[in-house]
C-alpha cells in the first residue's frame, strides 16, 4: 500500500469522524471510532515526510500556513464540540490538527539541528558521544512539545512527541511499535481502570490499532502525487460542515 492510498484512507476516516463530531445527535458513535484511524497515519506519514522532504523548513511553512487557513472554518464547525456557543475564532486555543502536525515537524527540525551541531562539537568526538548528543538534543524540543498543551491542539503535547518518536524509530517495525504504544497510551485506560465506558474505550483503541495494521502494509512508495489536494481538503471539508450546520 503506497502513501497515496494510506492518506486517502486517513482522509475518509477523518471526514467520518468530523461528521460525527459536528452532528453528534444524528450520527452513531462508530463514526468517532472510525476517526481514530486517521491521526496515527497522518502522524506517521509526517515522520516519513521529515526524512524525505527536500526542505523541512518549507514543509513547516506549508503546515503552518494551512494551520492558520483552517482555523476559522475549524472554529466555526466545532464551536459546540469545544464547549463555546458561537463561532468565535481563536488562533491560540482549541486549534486544528495542522497545528499538531506543524509542532511535530518543528520538533523534528529542532532536534536534528541540535544533534547535528552537538555531533560536530568536542562532545560528539568523545567515545559514545553520539549517544550523549542524541539525548541532549531532546532538551530544546521540550518547549515545542509543550506548545501542544498551550495551544490546546488535537492530542495536546502528545502529538509532537508522538511524531518525534516515530521520526527517531527508523526501522519500520520500530515505528509500528511506537504507534501501538501511542494508541495504548491514548485509549488503553479501560484496561487499567475498568468502568461504565470501557466498551467505548475499547472500540476507540481497536480502531486506533487498526491504523497500525494499515501502516504495516506501507510499501514505502509515494503513489499518486496529490499533496495539495490533501492539504486543501482539510479546510474545505470543515468549511462545508460549518455551512451545513449553520443552515440546519
Amino acid at each position: 500500500m503506497d502513501a497515496f492510498a494510506l492518506k486517502a484512507i486517513a482522509t475518509l476516516c477523518m471526514l467520518t469522524d468530523h461528521v460525527g463530531a459536528v452532528f453528534p445527535e444524528s450520527t452513531p458513535f462508530i463514526f468517532r471510532c472510525i476517526g481514530r484511524i486517521s491521526f496515527p497515519i497522518y502522524a506517521c506519514m509526517a515522520a516519513y515526510g521529515c526524512a524525505r522532504t527536500g526542505s523541512i523548513d518549507r514543509y513547516m511553512l506549508r503546515l503552518g500556513a494551512f494551520a492558520l487557513i483552517s482555523e476559522i472554518p475549524f472554529d466555526a464547525a466545532f464551536a459546540a464540540y469545544h464547549g463555546y456557543g458561537g463561532p468565535a475564532v481563536d488562533f491560540l486555543g482549541d486549534t486544528n490538527v495542522f497545528y499538531s502536525l506543524f509542532l511535530g515537524v518543528a520538533g523534528v527540525n529542532v532536534y536534528e539541528r541540535a544533534r547535528s551541531r552537538l555531533s560536530r562539537s568536542a562532545l560528539g568526538r568523545r567515545p559514545a558521544g553520539w549517544l550523549a548528543c542524541a539525548l541532549i538534543a531532546f532538551i530544546p524540543t521540550l518547549p515545542v512539545i509543550a506548545l501542544g498543551d498551550v495551544l490546546t491542539t488535537d492530542y495536546g503535547s502528545f502529538a509532537p512527541a508522538f511524531i518525534l518518536a516515530m521520526h527517531l524509530a527508523k526501522p519500520k517495525a520500530a515505528r509500528l511499535a511506537v504507534m501501538s504504544c501511542g494508541a495504548l497510551f491514548l485509549y488503553g485506560s479501560f484496561i487499567i481502570q475498568p468502568g461504565p465506558d470501557d466498551f467505548y474505550s475499547a472500540l476507540l483503541l481497536i480502531f486506533a490499532l487498526a491504523a497500525v495494521a494499515l501502516m504495516a502494509l506501507y510499501n514505502g512508495r509515494q503513489g499518486i502525487r496529490l499533496k495539495w489536494a490533501f492539504y486543501g481538503f482539510y479546510p474545505a471539508h470543515i468549511a462545508a460542515l460549518a455551512l451545513v450546520k449553520a443552515f440546519i
